[in-house]
């Protein structure tokens, strides 16, 4: 299974030629949310499609930079994984759009008790679910991965679903400043850094095993 992993966008779409072989020969393209910068959905569509012309097998989480709309988008795409559970080759992706609430209110936000309603809906969907993989746009609290100048901002209702359900991989994004990976427990955790700025991750599975983990940059 091999897997082009891709989070915060903000609208900058023009490098997607440059990586269309790569695009091409994966199994799955993975969105992590902030598609756009603070657009709707119409704009939305028009990067995702960028990628949909090399490979349309694309499963994507709204941020909270996008309009709620974007949602809609994704949906009647079939590009959706917000609250929902897909499996491709033997590997059950399941996600978590939106962030929590910034500093500065941004279009698409949730409160820990939104994430802990959207959580228990998918557990109750994944409990004969193996190979898990989450994506999500907020990382789970207390990682490298949800750092601001050394403050920890992720979520505990998503940490404390990894902790419980252990899937394969987590998919994050959101925080820029924070690309890298970590672990809880058997999980390991990837943000993949910003996509506006030329950064994504490939990566490649075999069974339960992440043999490939591979920070890239255009």
């Amino acid at each position: 299974m091999n897997l082009l992993v891709f989070s915060d966008i903000h609208g900058n779409f023009e490098k997607v030629e440059k990586i269309g072989e790569e695009l091409k020969k994966s199994d799955a393209i993975i969105i992590a949310g902030d598609i756009t910068h603070f657009d709707h959905k119409e704009k939305a569509e028009e990067i995702i499609k960028a990628f949909a012309v090399y490979n349309n097998k694309i499963l994507a989480v709204s941020g909270n930079c996008d309009y709620p709309d974007v949602e809609n988008i994704l949906v009647s795409n079939d590009w959706s994984i917000h609250r929902k559970i897909k499996n491709i080759n033997g590997y059950s992706f399941f996600g978590i759009g939106g962030s929590l609430p910034c500093p500065v209110k941004t279009p698409n936000e949730y409160s820990e008790d939104q994430f802990n309603s959207f959580i228990q809906e998918l557990k109750n969907q994944l409990q004969t679910e193996s190979h898990k993989i989450l994506i999500t746009h907020q990382p789970p609290l207390n990682t490298n991965v949800d750092k601001i100048n050394a403050k920890n901002v992720g979520s505990l209702s998503i940490r404390k679903l990894i902790e419980e359900v252990q899937p394969l991989l987590v998919i994050s994004g959101h925080i820029h400043e924070a690309q890298g990976t970590d672990e809880i427990g058997n999980t390991k955790i990837i943000n993949p850094g910003a996509f506006k700025d030329g950064n994504y991750v490939f990566i490649k599975l075999i069974d339960s095993q992440c043999i490939t983990l591979e920070f890239k940059k255009i």
